[in-house]
């Protein structure tokens, strides 16, 4: 059974996806026959590639008040998934270059280290404020999830799958209409589920 993930590395809410969807496949043992592939969405494809506070980034969008609110909601739910979210920290970027990473990893290391990778990604974002845009931060996380990292960092300093990913990205735009979305077959799962969604999705596989 191959699920899809549409995510972008940049939410909080597909993080908490992913890592509940996780939970649920540890609680089932990871069954062998279930593959996630992780799908490029980004929710701000005109965010510049340099690194802003994320803070600013959000205040602005959404104003102060509206920040404080949400990292307030975070913090709590995070606690509760395991998740150490430090929104003040964190750097809004154009995630672009992480999205061409996760798809060579995919493609030349196998959907298991992809997902590997992802998590990485996500707690890099989420609580340590790395630069997500950064090709040698990318490499370094590459190689904490059994990538080479001289590959990591020679893929990204070249041109290969630029395009490509910003095509998957629009047609991601066309095939969900909010991240994360989960698709297995006919299902689709939209926003953070509890556990027991993504459970319910695993054991009723065909």
């Amino acid at each position: 059974m191959k699920i899809e993930m549409y995510s972008d590395v940049a939410s909080p809410f597909c993080y908490l996806a992913h890592r509940r969807l996780g939970q649920a496949l540890a609680i089932l043992g990871d069954p062998a026959d279930i593959e996630i592939v992780h799908r490029p969405y980004q929710l701000e494809p005109n965010q510049p590639d340099g690194p802003v506070p994320l803070r600013e980034s959000m205040a602005v969008r959404y104003g102060c008040d509206q920040y404080e609110e949400l990292t307030f909601s975070l913090l709590s739910v995070g606690r509760d998934d395991g998740i150490d979210f430090r929104l003040d920290r964190a750097q809004a970027v154009n995630t672009l270059q992480a999205h061409r990473l996760l798809a060579f990893t995919g493609d030349k290391y196998g959907h298991q280290t992809q997902v590997e990778l992802k998590t990485h990604l996500f707690a890099a974002y989420f609580t340590d404020g790395a630069d997500l845009s950064d090709h040698g931060q990318l490499a370094e996380l590459a190689g904490r999830a059994g990538v080479d990292p001289a590959d990591a960092s020679h893929y990204l300093t070249s041109d290969h799958g630029v395009e490509q990913i910003r095509g998957e990205i629009v047609l991601a735009r066309t095939m969900v209409s909010a991240v994360p979305t989960v698709v297995a077959g006919p299902v689709r799962l939209s926003g953070a589920q509890p556990v027991s969604c993504y459970l319910d999705l695993l054991r009723n596989r065909p």
